[in-house]
């Protein structure tokens, strides 16, 4: 897994590794401008059972990824998109953890 920053309650760290949460420890986990299978496997470990994800990217339009590639992420980590919105030129989705 490469290097990624993890901000909670407005704290950023920058992270290399599995970061230090208990499993389950979080009912929501927002993840900006990031779509890294690794990142979205940890948040679904540290996420509780059927919570929610909310993943922030950029339009295509603005250097992001195809809309297909982001719904293959969260699908292969184990999330189903519940909602999608246009935040501008950033697109929110909503996903649930399925386990």
């Amino acid at each position: 897994m490469g290097s990624f920053g993890l901000c909670i309650d407005g704290s950023c760290v920058k992270v290399s590794h599995a970061i230090p949460v208990r499993d389950g420890a979080f009912s929501e986990v927002s993840v900006v401008d990031l779509l890294d299978l690794g990142v979205m496997k940890e948040v679904h470990r540290m996420i509780k059972k059927r919570g929610t994800m909310r993943l922030f990217i950029r339009d295509k339009s603005w250097g992001g990824p195809e809309p297909k590639k982001v719904i293959g992420y969260i699908e292969a980590s184990k999330f189903v998109v519940m909602s999608v919105k246009a935040h501008g030129v950033v697109w929110e989705y909503v996903c649930r953890s399925l386990s």
